[in-house]
């Protein structure tokens, strides 16, 4: 291992040291004011940093949000520069593209009703392929196209356009994605061996199997949706959620069955119920995370680990945030948290 990657993995361990434990997230759940949360993050996490550039006075909640996110950004910030270039870290860049592009379909489609910000470190912005500033002034499709023009994104676009009538924002969100998760277990298979291999493997579809599974779930039981249309939006790469076991699931006649059919692929969970499959999922891939940044001496393998955690740390913080704003019994909002 060179002394790069042993820096940046000594680095990366040491942040996750500091990231939220439960003990944390119970005295957050304890404030009854976003202020008081404000007050906890600025004076007893690793967040005061980022906090301390503003008076509690200024922290809107919107922008307490913001604040948590910049916070995880510098933190990949501090890392990113002992990649050397390494490819699969790359990818982190094409995620925020991919991301980005996302928030501004939300925004064209009406189903958000926000201005599109760019609240990304100049850092990260400048290593993005697209211009992320220019997303600021689109306000229909043809404007995208022509944001993203000499992009691999604009063919992405294009073909989505020539073939449907409308913009559909998940059938494009599954489109950018499927791309996305099939150039990265391309280049993992390319750019690392043995046993490095094996981990991101493992890592990545067990994300895959997880969202796959969760979409299984929302469309039988809550749109009824048929299998066939199901089958359209799964995307083509598995860990444990065979072909076999796809077409076992898809034939399931009612939530029961699909239950049984579930509990083969979460063996490990006492009790299973499907309704809970979303918070399943996410512990999962929090425990295999939690297992490998810890035990792993692979910079990409610690790397990725470390993106995740974080996120899910950015989306415990958040549903916090929504369950105080909405006043959520301390308990409701606890079980949305993945901790």
């Amino acid at each position: 291992m060179s002394f790069s990657s042993q820096t940046a993995i000594t680095k990366m361990r040491a942040m996750y040291g500091k990231m939220l434990k439960e003990a944390e997230y119970l005295n957050i759940l304890n404030c009854n004011k976003i202020e008081e949360v404000i007050d906890f993050l600025k004076n007893n996490t690793h967040y005061k940093n980022s906090f301390n550039i503003l008076e509690k006075s200024e922290i809107t909640e919107d922008l307490l949000e913001d604040l948590i996110k910049r916070e995880a950004f510098l933190n990949y910030k501090k890392i990113y520069r002992y990649a050397n270039k390494n490819k699969v870290i790359e990818f982190f860049i094409k995620h925020i593209e991919i991301d980005e592009i996302l928030k501004i379909m939300l925004i064209i489609t009406g189903n958000e009703n926000k201005r599109y910000l760019v609240d990304l470190p100049q850092y990260l912005v400048s290593k993005c392929k697209i211009k992320l500033f220019n997303l600021v002034n689109v306000k229909t499709f043809d404007d995208l196209l022509e944001t993203l023009k000499n992009t691999k994104y604009e063919k992405l676009l294009l073909d989505f356009k020539q073939k449907n009538k409308e913009i559909n924002y998940l059938k494009f969100e599954h489109i950018l994605y499927e791309k996305f998760f099939k150039e990265l277990l391309k280049t993992v298979k390319a750019k690392t061996k043995n046993v490095e291999l094996f981990e991101l493997n493992k890592l990545i579809k067990t994300k895959i199997d997880n969202i796959n599974l969760c979409y299984i779930y929302r469309e039988k039981t809550i749109f009824k949706t048929d299998s066939k249309k199901i089958k359209e939006n799964i995307f083509n790469f598995h860990k444990n959620l065979t072909p076999n076991r796809l077409e076992k699931i898809l034939a399931s006649a009612d939530s029961s069955q699909l239950e049984e059919n579930f509990k083969e692929i979460y063996k490990n969970i006492k009790n299973f119920k499907l309704k809970k499959i979303e918070k399943y999922a996410e512990k999962t891939e929090f425990l295999v995370c939690q297992h490998y940044i810890n035990l792993s001496l692979n910079l990409t393998t610690v790397f990725y680990c470390f993106y995740i955690l974080q996120q899910i740390e950015i989306k415990n913080l958040i549903h916090i945030i929504e369950g105080i704003r909405y006043n959520l019994k301390k308990e409701e909002i606890k079980n949305y948290l993945t901790i």
